[in-house]
C-alpha cells in the first residue's frame, strides 16, 4: 500500500511539476529504499508502455475495482478576487482532475477532488516556490491529510502550469 501511494505520489507530482531554473529541492522526502523502488517500478511500467507504443488509446482500460484512488485537495492562493488575481474557477480545477484521469487511464490512478481551498495572501501567491520561505510556509499552514491525500497548489508562479502539488 505504501508503494502504491509512494508512486501515486510521485507520478502526480511529476506531471503538475513546473520547471524551476534555481530548483534546489523539494519538502517531500522519501527513504533510499522506497525510492528504489518506486524508481524500479517505473522502469517496468515505462518498458511496458514503449512495449505498446502504438497509442494511449490501445492501453487496456483498468478496471474500477483494481483502481488506486488519489483523494486531492486542491489549494487556490490567490492575490485577490479577480482572475488575473489568481482566483481560478472551480470549473477549472475539475477540468484539472478530469484531465489528470484522462492521462492516468491506462493506469490504476484514479484522482478524486476531496476539496478547493481559497487563500487570499499577496506573497504566498507572488512567491511561494519550491525554493522559498514563502513555499515552505504556505505548504505547512494549507497542507491537509496524510501522505495518502495529494495536495496541490495554485499560485502566481505556477506559470504557465496551473499548479504544483506535494
Amino acid at each position: 500500500m505504501l508503494f502504491s501511494t509512494l508512486f501515486a505520489l510521485t507520478a502526480a507530482a511529476s506531471a503538475l511539476a513546473v520547471p524551476v531554473s534555481n530548483f534546489t529541492r523539494c519538502d517531500s522526502h522519501i527513504s533510499h529504499d522506497d525510492r528504489q523502488m518506486v524508481e524500479a517500478q517505473f522502469a517496468i511500467d515505462h518498458a511496458a508502455v514503449l512495449a505498446n507504443e502504438t497509442s494511449r488509446r490501445a492501453i487496456t482500460p483498468i478496471s474500477p475495482s483494481l483502481r488506486r484512488v488519489v483523494h486531492v485537495v486542491w489549494h487556490i492562493i490567490q492575490e485577490s478576487t479577480a482572475l488575473t488575481g489568481g482566483a481560478i474557477t472551480e470549473d477549472t480545477v475539475r477540468q484539472s482532475i478530469s484531465t489528470m484521469n484522462t492521462h492516468y487511464s491506462g493506469s490504476t490512478f484514479y484522482f478524486v477532488l476531496d476539496s478547493i481551498t481559497r487563500t487570499t495572501n499577496a506573497d504566498w501567491f507572488r512567491f511561494a516556490r519550491e525554493d522559498r520561505a514563502e513555499g515552505t510556509a504556505m505548504k505547512r499552514a494549507l497542507h491537509s491529510g496524510d501522505e495518502k491525500v495529494l495536495n496541490v497548489y495554485s499560485t502566481g508562479v505556477t506559470y504557465p502550469t496551473i499548479g504544483y502539488s506535494t
